[in-house]
């Protein structure tokens, strides 16, 4: 008997991990243009943060923020249940 209930506590435990609770996964990085230029013309506002969907979305987006803009940067996306 003392197996079963361990074994349904470990379960139930199991069960409600992390986005279960009505929480949803969201990655997010802030961004900043630094000195550039073309950035404060192109962006509004030139700073701030991005929440995304997937990891891979985030990536996209720090990436082309990157090269698109000389001096700009961006902080490594995060990514968990929010």
């Amino acid at each position: 008997m003392k197996y079963f209930l361990a074994a349904l506590i470990i379960l139930t435990g199991v069960a409600c991990g992390p986005g279960s609770n009505g929480q949803t996964y969201q990655c997010t990085m802030s961004y900043s243009c630094g000195t550039s230029n073309s950035c404060y013309q192109h962006q509004n506002p030139s700073s701030g943060s991005g929440s995304f969907a997937t990891e891979q979305d985030c990536l996209v987006w720090e990436t082309a923020w990157i090269n698109n803009y000389s001096g700009a940067s961006a902080s490594s996306c995060t990514c968990g249940y929010q």
